[in-house]
């Protein structure tokens, strides 16, 4: 299986989008990072 690399900026943007869920509520940046990992592995 070919690993899954994302652009800088697309990785970057991922991070921040994370860290604004968790400001949202709490785990939910978690829960996005996870849910993320959850799609690559079905790819």
């Amino acid at each position: 299986m070919k690993p899954i690399q994302f652009h800088s900026d697309a990785g970057a943007e991922m991070i921040e989008a994370a860290a604004h869920y968790e400001e949202q509520q709490k785990d939910l940046g978690r829960r996005f990072l996870a849910s993320v990992q959850d799609s690559l592995n079905r790819i």
